[in-house]
């Protein structure tokens, strides 16, 4: 019953209670649904079959929102909490004629790196984040096409206030 489709990997699993017996547990497991025990060749075809799947399901998988960016100099990229502190700092830099954007992610595996390079392609980006850079140094791996890409995290446990994000706009524009 696990057996991949020949054409995509992904195992066909018909509903519960027709065809088959499931036992369902968050171990890995081969072919025939029975867990394996440890690595070795079964636990990497699974491994591979499962990144695969990925793979072929990245574009329904990634989601994300973009916001004010077609025409942005500056596109603040954020993740979670920061989303509406940047939603906030967009808005006022908006009034005061800035021309500011938003990338939210809403997932950050598969990384948005396709799309997110499409629409920073010339511009400046300010990454926010709850968090010591570890959203910054993926975009810094897979974005090529922005022109700046600048960071302001905090880890001490408070969120980062729209003024924050509104000041380092204020020092970039």
């Amino acid at each position: 019953p696990f057996e991949g489709d020949p054409e995509t990997g992904v195992p066909v699993i018909p509903p519960f209670g027709q065809g088959w017996r499931y036992h369902i547990t968050g171990l890995a497991h081969n072919e025939k649904g029975f867990p394996i025990s440890s690595g070795g060749e079964a636990s990497g075809k699974l491994t591979k079959r499962l990144m695969s799947k990925i793979e072929l399901g990245r574009d329904d998988i990634v989601d994300f929102e973009a916001i004010g960016c077609e025409d942005a100099d500056l596109i603040l990229v954020c993740y979670g909490g920061t989303g509406r502190a940047c939603l906030k700092s967009m808005t006022d830099a908006r009034a005061e004629g800035k021309k500011v954007g938003i990338f939210r992610l809403k997932t950050i595996w598969p990384f948005a790196d396709r799309e997110l390079n499409e629409i920073a392609a010339g511009r400046k980006l300010l990454v926010t984040e709850h968090n010591y850079g570890q959203l910054l140094l993926e975009i810094q791996r897979t974005v090529r096409s922005a022109s700046d890409i600048l960071f302001l995290g905090n880890v001490d446990g408070t969120n980062i206030m729209p003024a924050q994000i509104s000041e380092k706009i204020a020092e970039v524009l």
